[in-house]
């Protein structure tokens, strides 16, 4: 039997929902468009914080990530990289000028995830990153 063409290679992150800086939804609304553009998606305005357990810290390959373009000079890029938490398509996103440590990942989607997945700050979960993945999927 041939394989799906949606079946990708797939790494698994485990980590904890934190609390945020408070900042995503602020940063989201400057970043809205070129999200549109890079990722194909409308934003929920607001960021998912995830303290990473295992591994315990993502970079993103440069290779592999979508570049959000930054909304002007006194900003910086974002890259992204395609994944899924449950069934729920996400993008991880790290900011070219974060203050995060590699151990906190920030999480964008459609949805409000909190609500959408019935998570809370403590909760652990698990995000499955498409390895390759560099383009938004239709």
């Amino acid at each position: 039997m041939e394989a799906s063409s949606r079946t990708r290679r797939a790494r698994t992150l485990r980590g904890r929902v934190i609390e945020g800086l408070g900042e995503g939804c602020r940063y989201i609304s400057l970043y809205r468009d070129a999200i549109r553009r890079a990722l194909g998606i409308e934003p929920y305005p607001g960021t998912l914080n995830i303290e990473l357990i295992d591994p315990p810290v993502f970079n993103i390959n440069m290779g592999e990530a979508i570049r959000v373009e930054s909304p002007g000079p006194e900003y910086g890029d974002v890259l992204a990289v395609k994944a899924w938490i449950n069934s729920i398509p996400v993008y991880i996103i790290r900011p070219v000028k974060t203050r995060h440590p590699a151990s906190i990942i920030e999480v964008v989607s459609q949805h409000n995830l909190r609500r959408s997945l019935g998570i809370r700050t403590g909760d652990i979960i698990e995000i499955q990153v498409e390895e390759g993945s560099h383009a938004p999927k239709d």
